[in-house]
């Protein structure tokens, strides 16, 4: 016990620590003249979206741009430019609040930017993405320091048509991080424990030996070698997990929606891209529904046609059958998860965080071999990184220890070989406020053009560990990332990437309902509607059929019509 409070006030002085040492970039971004406010400089106001990831990067992202025009004046008798940073959370709700807000520039809100713009309440900032990167909104000049590239043409092409505003063919908006869900594995623990799969059958024996090619069949792209190809291999690497007295899968018991996650990940590395981002666009050939089952393996039926007012038939695509019967055997044995803490709705996914990361040395925890998690994770955990550091060493630094997204084991072993397909759930939309002073549009498009330069868009991978949806040239700074930094670069360069984002009008105006982990697996069994499968099978005994054939129940065509009244 006397450890246990020593280690809690540990946790809350480093915390404290970082918040010191982060004192001066704060003050350089608080608010009014109670919070330090330079007189003698134009103020922007920054609002960032307080969760995941953080505000790290944005404070420096700050600094940077202030540098940058440190020397040009804005207002008169005023020399250079202060970027206030307010972290807070933002929704759809600041609908109702976004005109009285002083925040004049938003980063990765939880809010739709399409949403917002068609009340009216953003500016147009077409200009940023039309305009290259060597032109100075701020100066009107062509800056030699950048390429003469625009950032519409640097900006993945899904998310460019995403942020097309679909009724006036303007942008409002910008994308953040590339956001996706998966199995967080602890390669140190792999490799001491000899948990790959061998090339010729069972498992190493030794980190030399040669290991299997993995869910995508190939040996020569070794990101997935020796890890579990199917979900039989994947139960067999858990029964020895389990033999080794440790804990194969954790998750937090107040963040059902982590596993709903999960398993909408699962079903889309199941479906593949273009299935799976009918989900979203709503335009093109099912071929994947389940018409009926035989024992436990789905029959698929004709394909259908699917268009905005028949997407509900799309809760019928085999992936979310083989995503619910991956539960249910994960959920079978007590032993496989955290049974205490899995439905424990005061163990938090920053708990579970704390408990996979520390359960290397705890006596009173059994040692984790897999989290559910975001890939955002890392970042999310950075004071926990910086305790065991500062107890163990830096080879328990965020720097030094070493983690890997599992690349998703197929349903069945006709799909090994298909590449691995992780969907990507939500950017976090910015902004710039509709009612910002005019003095100041051209300093806020300045501001959103800098987050797409080379050097942002490094320094947020540096920081952050993940990319941004925006192509730019890591040139040789790999070796400057953390060893989850390297391993989300190479997956999202071996893997294919499914998107939620379209220009479909369900997916404009509804993307809250369709990104938002806990409307996606909705099902009514009888009396009774469930909103998360894990509740329902843990606490319910609720089996995959069931919950499968539930899905269809809750989404009916009226249901669907009900819903999206607009379609």
């Amino acid at each position: 016990m006397k450890k246990e409070i020593k280690k809690m006030k540990k946790r809350i002085f480093s915390i404290a620590l970082t918040a010191v040492l982060a004192l001066p970039l704060a003050l350089a971004g608080c608010g009014d003249g109670k919070r330090g406010i330079d007189e003698t400089k134009t103020q922007l106001y920054v609002g960032v979206y307080d969760g995941g990831l953080g505000t790290d990067s944005v404070y420096s992202l700050a600094k940077r741009f202030e540098e940058k025009y440190a020397e040009h004046s804005f207002q008169a008798g005023k020399t250079g430019v202060e970027v206030i940073v307010t972290p807070s959370a933002y929704s759809n709700t600041m609908a109702d609040t976004i005109a009285d807000l002083e925040e004049e520039v938003f980063i990765g809100t939880a809010a739709s930017a399409n949403y917002l713009a068609k009340k009216g309440l953003l500016a147009d900032i077409s200009d940023v993405y039309n305009k290259p990167l060597n032109y100075d909104f701020v100066t009107g000049e062509t800056d030699p320091s950048q390429p003469d590239i625009k950032p519409k043409d640097k900006i993945r092409s899904d998310l460019k048509y995403y942020y097309l505003n679909d009724e006036d063919n303007k942008y409002y908006g910008f994308p953040g991080a590339t956001s996706f869900y998966g199995l967080v594995y602890d390669i140190e623990l792999f490799e001491e424990e000899n948990l790959y799969f061998a090339k010729d059958g069972g498992f190493v024996k030794s980190v030399s030996d040669v290991r299997s090619a993995g869910p995508d069949g190939k040996l020569e792209t070794e990101y997935d070698n020796g890890l579990p190809a199917t979900f039989d291999e994947f139960f067999e690497l858990c029964d020895k997990i389990v033999s080794l007295d440790m804990t194969p899968v954790m998750w937090g018991g107040t963040v059902q929606e982590y596993m709903s996650s999960l398993l909408t990940a699962i079903a889309a590395d199941n479906d593949g891209k273009e299935q799976t981002e009918l989900n979203y666009n709503y335009e093109g050939v099912a071929d994947t529904l389940v018409a009926s089952l035989n024992g436990d393996t789905p029959v698929l039926g004709a394909a259908e046609t699917i268009n905005a007012r028949n997407g509900y038939k799309l809760y019928r695509q085999e992936g979310r059958y083989y995503a619910l019967k991956f539960l249910e055997r994960l959920v079978s044995k007590p032993e496989y998860y955290n049974a205490s803490d899995a439905t424990n709705t005061a163990f938090a996914h920053t708990d579970a965080q704390d408990v996979y990361l520390t359960s290397k040395y705890s006596k009173s925890r059994k040692r984790t071999a897999m989290l559910v998690e975001g890939n955002w994770w890392e970042a999310e955990a950075r004071g926990t990184f910086l305790d065991m550091a500062a107890e163990h060493g830096d080879k328990d630094s965020m720097e030094q220890r070493r983690f890997g997204m599992l690349p998703l084991p197929k349903a069945t072993a006709d799909k090994v070989g298909e590449p691995y397909t992780f969907l990507e759930r939500c950017v976090g939309d910015g902004f710039v406020n509709g009612n910002i002073e005019e003095y100041k549009r051209d300093l806020a498009k300045s501001f959103v053009q800098f987050m797409f330069t080379d050097e942002s868009c490094l320094e947020y991978l540096q920081i952050n560990s993940i990319c941004m949806p925006i192509n730019f040239d890591l040139g040789d700074a790999y070796s400057t990332l953390t060893p989850w930094g390297k391993n989300m670069y190479d997956l999202t360069q071996n893997a294919v990437t499914a998107t939620m984002y379209s220009k479909s009008r369900i997916m404009q105006n509804y993307s809250t309902e369709l990104w938002y982990s806990p409307n996606l697996w909705l099902s009514k069994i009888g009396g009774s509607t469930y909103t998360y499968p894990s509740f329902a099978m843990i606490n319910n005994g609720v089996s995959a059929k069931d919950y499968f054939n539930g899905l269809q129940n809750y989404w009916s065509e009226d249901a669907w019509l009900k819903k999206f009244t607009d379609i």
